[in-house]
């Protein structure tokens, strides 16, 4: 089940308002061995099968943007439930990690300013400069008891990253 709501615009100073919030909830995961047995993937690592990915319940997503008329702000928060890992706790990475049966929910914060750049002759026009940071508040992914220590499908282990994109659109808009 996934549900999104855009809240209603407003105008706000010389530009428009825009909200939005998107939740994903899954209620079944069933995955099919080759031996015919049916599993209950949701909510679980599924890290000792081989045929699924992790799956948590919910995902989340609220954005708010500010919209003018050459340029563009938008903050982004995104979040993932937690899940359990049914995957074997080794002695040896719990001696050094400590032991995690569930992996914690993950929260994280974005930020990005978009500027249309002034059309620059026949062919430079439509130009966009994006400056940005995800993951503003520099949050780790949560614990997973494996080689690396964090779930390389569901999170991002980068932590801060700052980025400048300039993009370029062909035709008028």
């Amino acid at each position: 089940l996934e549900l999104e709501y855009q809240f209603d615009d407003f105008d706000f100073a010389p530009g428009l308002v825009v909200t939005s919030l998107t939740v994903s909830r899954y209620f079944e995961y069933s995955l099919l061995l080759n031996d015919g047995q049916t599993l209950n993937g949701l909510g679980r690592r599924n890290a000792t099968n081989f045929i699924s990915r992790p799956m948590p319940r919910t995902r989340g997503r609220f954005e708010l943007s500010w919209l003018g008329e050459n340029r563009s702000t938008t903050l982004s928060v995104q979040s993932i439930s937690k899940y359990r890992d049914e995957s074997t706790q080794t002695a040896f990475l719990g001696a050094y990690l400590g032991y995690a049966p569930s992996i914690d929910s993950m929260t994280t914060v974005d930020i990005q300013y978009q500027y249309k750049l002034p059309k620059m002759g026949k062919y430079l026009s439509n130009l966009r400069l994006t400056v940005g940071i995800k993951n503003v508040l520099n949050e780790e992914p949560p614990l997973v008891i494996v080689d690396g220590a964090y779930d390389y499908y569901t999170h991002d282990p980068r932590g801060r990253i700052y980025y400048v994109r300039l993009g370029w659109k062909n035709g008028d808009e």
